[in-house]
């Protein structure tokens, strides 16, 4: 019952800046903690959400990854919690929060794809400058489904795909 190791995030990556606090489960993922931490000040030029991974033994960071959105006012603000997606070889940390899902490779976390849930530049739907993203996604094989909130819609993902994805379901 001896600590081996803490992790104070605001003390490493920053003061937090979201509306309720952190609620936002890490994935241990053999040898690592994945972590997502999306908030924000609620300005879309400043972008404090980031992504993470680090040594489950050392608590060293293995890669850091700044999660750049456009979202602004409460968008910024997560209270989702990421998945893994470990289907058929193919294995993702996603991320649910500020406008988007996105999915990055658990081995050195670089963007693999990203589904824009809330669209800024869209005439058919209106942007929601209040969609904090509150339920998480969930996986199954060949798919992921993303809630969002506030009577929108929910989305169903390939996870085979790359780059941004939004219209090619």
């Amino acid at each position: 019952g001896r600590p081996v190791w803490k992790l104070n995030v605001e003390d490493r990556y920053g003061r937090l800046r979201i509306a309720f606090g952190l609620s936002q489960t890490p994935i241990l993922y053999e040898d690592r903690l994945l972590v997502q931490l999306i908030h924000g000040a609620g300005k879309a030029e400043t972008q404090e959400a980031i992504v993470f991974a680090v040594d489950k033994l050392t608590g060293k960071e293995l890669w850091k990854h700044a999660r750049v959105t456009g979202a602004y006012q409460e968008n910024e603000h997560s209270y989702a919690s990421p998945i893994l997606y470990n289907y058929g070889g193919k294995r993702l940390f996603v991320t649910h929060g500020a406008d988007y899902i996105i999915g990055h490779d658990v081995d050195d976390g670089r963007e693999v794809w990203r589904f824009n849930l809330n669209p800024q530049n869209d005439p058919s739907l209106r942007y929601h400058p209040t969609l904090r993203l509150v339920a998480s996604p969930v996986a199954a094989e060949g798919i992921i489904i993303a809630p969002t909130a506030k009577d929108r819609a929910l989305y169903v993902i390939r996870p085979d795909l790359e780059g941004d994805i939004t219209h090619n379901m």
